[in-house]
């Protein structure tokens, strides 16, 4: 792999981390050191939160992966250095990404803009988000930097505290019912660090049920990435595991211009209105029934419809002249 010129220092940054290490004095057999932001900056000279950051297994210094060790913060001023696994690796994607319409185009405002912000408010506003889920009405609710409450967890047999720590959410969307916490990447990372999942759940999960996703946009195949993860028990940092995955690549489709609106002649006579309140969802309907959903049943397991909505969103397809279920 070939590091760009920002990389190759940051990296040269955190292999500082032998110097802490041993200018600390620290035992790192044992199963649990601690360290201050305090000595990291006498130290090494260095942002104490800049040299944690450490999103990847390739970003850990060498002597944390010799020893099998990875860095937590548990308050602003203190961070422990643990062993076990922090970080979990990205599970090989098999499935053809799923072709998702939409007649939202992607914003032109943002076309230059190199941030996960920017695709991942473009799922959300298309639609693949809400789809992934099966959440409706999803709205943003927070994204950056917050303190995590007092919470506990094991680690390799260690059990850790931690009490005011800060996070950097990338988003949390919620509705009435779920909150949706989601890390997003831009590029296909090999692996992530757990806490980047782990510690908004633990956040957010005293106020309603979480689900925890992980987002990634690949540019050069124009494809969006969404798993979703459970940490069970809950109280284990090292019992993620991958629930539901799926690849998309959005299709614009076309979109009527305000003219053509205005050349609708009334209809000669009423029609009932269904209630199918995602015009998304309408036009995906065609589309699922050419990939085999081509019954009720099978409708209702690629929306995660109840039974009524199937009908609903089958009756405003036949409306629009799409499809019709046996």
């Amino acid at each position: 792999m070939i590091l760009s010129a920002s990389a190759k220092k940051v990296k040269r940054k955190v292999e500082k981390w032998s110097d802490i290490v041993s200018g600390s004095k620290l035992d790192l057999s044992k199963p649990i050191n601690f360290v201050t932001a305090k000595q990291i900056k006498q130290i090494v000279h260095e942002e104490p939160r800049l040299m944690a950051k450490m999103d990847s297994l390739e970003d850990l210094p060498s002597i944390f992966r010799e020893n099998g060790v990875f860095l937590l913060p548990i308050n602003r001023q203190q961070y422990l250095i643990v062993r076990g696994r922090g970080y979990h690796e990205l599970e090989g994607m098999i499935s053809k990404p799923e072709i998702y319409p939409t007649s939202f185009p992607f914003p032109t405002s943002a076309e230059d803009v190199e941030s996960e912000g920017v695709y991942l408010d473009y799922a959300y506003s298309s639609g693949i988000l809400s789809s992934f889920t099966g959440l409706s009405n999803l709205h943003l609710s927070l994204r950056g930097r917050r303190t995590t409450p007092q919470f506990s967890f094991g680690v390799n047999r260690s059990v850790i505290q931690v009490d005011g720590a800060q996070i950097e959410v990338d988003v949390v969307y919620e509705n009435i019912e779920q909150i949706a916490s989601v890390e997003a990447k831009i590029g296909m990372p090999n692996s992530f660090s757990i806490r980047q999942l782990y510690y908004p759940f633990r956040t957010f999960r005293c106020k309603k049920p979480v689900r925890n996703l992980f987002f990634s946009f690949e540019p050069a195949q124009k494809m969006y990435l969404l798993c979703e993860y459970e940490f069970s028990p809950y109280t284990s940092f090292e019992s993620i595991r991958m629930v539901q995955y799926k690849q998309y690549q959005i299709k614009l489709i076309g979109v009527v211009s305000i003219q053509q609106y205005q050349n609708v002649l009334p209809a000669s006579k009423k029609i009932d209105i269904p209630q199918a309140d995602y015009v998304n969802k309408i036009i995906q309907f065609p589309y699922r029934v050419f990939e085999g959903y081509d019954t009720s049943e099978k409708m209702i397991e690629a929306f995660g419809f109840v039974r009524r909505q199937s009908s609903y969103y089958r009756q405003a397809a036949e409306i629009l002249g799409f499809v019709v279920l046996h």
